[in-house]
């Protein structure tokens, strides 16, 4: 399920999920194929968290309730 360590992003943060990418002339198995639809529903879940504060811009105003 995990994709292979590879990038420098990965190396500082061990827990982070990439993608599997095809490469000219061999592509995704089914496996890798699922494994990218998993990482994908995750990481859709925290990219709307993410637009929902910037759209009330949350971290950005000062907190005025009591």
């Amino acid at each position: 399920m995990h994709a292979v360590l590879t990038s420098a992003y990965q190396r500082e943060h061990k827990n982070s999920l990439i993608p599997v990418k095809k490469s000219k002339g061999h592509p995704l198995t089914a496996g890798q194929k699922e494994s990218n639809r998993q990482i994908a529903s995750k990481r859709i879940v925290i990219e709307n968290i993410n637009a929902k504060i910037k759209t009330f811009k949350i971290m950005s105003e000062r907190y005025r309730n009591r």
